[in-house]
């Protein structure tokens, strides 16, 4: 059946998109941080062969596939954001100055960027964070209703709103 989006033949693109993403993720990270000296032929040949290892390996590249769609819309926020708040008048520095005097949007990305990756390496590993999937203990209705995706969504956004809330909305008078 024809479907207006349709992206099964994408599926067999992915191993060559999961290969030039973790090339390039890789690349940048060797050249940025020069920890195997400043030699562009080996951070290219080390990123490659990450590139391939993250190819080769299903649940890596399961992982990649499941975290990058939820990175891509974080940043794609993060972007909007950041392009609303220059249209309605402020500068650059103004930002960057806002940023360096508010330490808790830098706190509140960094805890989504974990919870990212967490909830995508719990995707691909379903039970390896303690819970397995038959648990017939004593509190397992506890446990399934604390982390049920409902549950865990909430404390997120509230998570989320309180990080921003102490941050940009409240400011102490002395």
């Amino acid at each position: 059946m024809a479907r207006m989006l349709d992206f099964d033949l994408l599926e067999f693109f992915v191993p060559v998109l999961v290969l030039i993403f973790v090339f390039l993720l890789f690349y940048a990270l060797f050249e940025k941080t020069k920890f195997f000296g400043e030699e562009k032929g080996l951070h290219a040949l080390l990123a490659l062969l990450f590139a391939f290892l993250f190819v080769i390996v299903k649940p890596l590249r399961e992982f990649i596939t499941t975290v990058t769609p939820w990175f891509v819309l974080f940043f794609f926020l993060i972007f909007i954001l950041l392009l609303t708040v220059m249209i309605a008048g402020f500068k650059e520095s103004d930002i960057n100055k806002y940023l360096l005097e508010n330490p808790g949007i830098t706190t509140t990305a960094i805890v989504v960027v974990i919870l990212i990756f967490l909830l995508g390496f719990n995707a691909v590993f379903p039970g390896a964070a303690g819970f397995p999937e038959d648990d017939t203990t004593e509190f397992a209705w506890l446990r399934r209703i604390l982390f049920h995706p409902k549950i865990l969504s909430f404390f997120l956004v509230f998570l989320i709103v309180y990080f921003v809330m102490r941050s940009v909305g409240f400011t102490s008078k002395k």
